[in-house]
């Protein structure tokens, strides 16, 4: 037994640390959490200083086209982002001076900093930012049969389908409602070699389910 002690340290200790389940994003869910999705160029950048480390930037968008949303095209909306230590992370006000589109998701700030609650935020600003350049690759997002989406075109196209689809399942079925489902992402998958950190992944994707219809009475009598 005294041998084993020494053995099972070394083997504990050469296990990661930091093993956690990781979780990654399709194109689908990103657009389904979004209150406002639009082509959207930078007019205004405005970076203010937060409490601690915090650092807010503001920026006043101009919507090219709206795919998403209580908005129009031409409505100019503001869309705060926030980061640690440095600002600007997605280098909006040099996207401003050159009149760069980025296609954007939003929602509506809760729970984050009292500045912003309320307001306008990217719908992702942790792990990523959701809002893409419509010249650069796109990064950390998945299809929903766990590749890797790098593809803006690809994007774009599978966020109008996202809208689309919605909406006619709402139309046909407007008691129905969208939740978050967890698929766990294959070993052998593009996805799970991107967010493999040490234990179970998964991808965030819509589904939808529709309310149960109860039996009448009348419904009841008949079956008896």
């Amino acid at each position: 037994m005294r041998h084993l002690l020494p053995a099972f340290i070394c083997l504990m200790a050469a296990l990661p640390a930091d093993a956690e389940i990781a979780v990654g994003f399709t194109a689908e869910w990103i657009t389904h959490e979004s209150a406002l999705v639009a082509m959207a160029t930078p007019v205004e950048v405005e970076n203010i200083k937060g409490p601690g480390e915090v650092w807010f930037t503001k920026t006043r968008f101009r919507l090219d086209e709206v795919i998403k949303g209580p908005a129009s095209n031409g409505d100019a909306v503001t869309i705060y982002d926030f980061s640690y230590k440095k600002s600007d992370l997605l280098s909006l006000d040099k996207a401003r001076k050159e009149s760069k589109q980025l296609l954007v998701y939003a929602t509506i700030a809760e729970h984050m900093f009292k500045q912003i609650d309320g307001k306008y935020v990217f719908t992702q600003v942790h792990q990523f930012k959701s809002a893409y350049y419509t010249d650069q690759p796109v990064s950390q997002l998945f299809t929903l049969n766990f590749q890797l989406l790098s593809k803006f075109k690809e994007l774009l196209e599978r966020t109008r389908k996202q809208v689309k689809h919605e909406a006619d399942l709402k139309r046909r079925y407007w008691k129905g409602r969208i939740e978050k489902k967890s698929l766990e992402v294959p070993f052998d998958s593009e996805a799970h070699r991107h967010l493999w950190a040490g234990s179970s992944c998964y991808l965030w994707v819509p589904e939808y389910k529709q309310e149960k219809k109860q039996p009448n009475k009348a419904d009841a009598g008949d079956s008896q």
